[in-house]
């Protein structure tokens, strides 16, 4: 529900982002918002130069993903030949990425859900007030988000 006023308008988790202060703060409200929405996990993922080499693992800069998920992720892939991480440098829009069993989505975001052993992720790209770049990660094994919640979330 959202709280009006004639110069914004505010949902959900603003004041807690606005009250964050530290890591934990930050892990409560994204685990808390992926539980929300159907997700099982969330990651986020820091930027770098996209032709920079780059490993899951040295990435994430917050997540509650299994442990050594990531890890056992690098051993077999680089997630900059994903089509979803490519995907961050060329948009800043939101998006849903459907796992195999979606022929709507083709081979998109295929590869490293299905490498990751996800089936479903929305990936919103975001900014520090220092400008760099980042984008959290929600995945799960749920059905697809709906507009709405995908919305909100972002």
């Amino acid at each position: 529900m959202p709280v009006l006023n004639k110069h914004y308008r505010r949902y959900g988790f603003e004041s807690d982002l606005e009250k964050a202060l530290n890591r934990v703060d930050f892990f409560r409200i994204f685990h808390t918002m992926a539980l929300r929405y159907g997700f099982e996990h969330f990651g986020v993922l820091q930027l770098a130069n996209e032709h920079e080499t780059s490993m899951l693992s040295s990435r994430l800069v917050l997540h509650d993903l299994p442990a050594g998920l990531a890890e056992t992720y690098d051993k077999r892939h680089r997630i900059n030949d994903s089509a979803i991480f490519k995907s961050f440098y060329k948009s800043t829009i939101s998006t849903v990425w459907l796992g195999t069993d979606a022929p709507e989505n083709g081979a998109a975001g295929v590869d490293f859900l299905d490498q990751i052993g996800f089936d479903m992720a929305l990936a919103i790209p975001v900014h520090s007030i220092a400008g760099t770049r980042y984008v959290v990660l929600f995945l799960g094994d749920g059905e697809d988000i709906g507009r709405t919640e995908h919305l909100e979330i972002a």
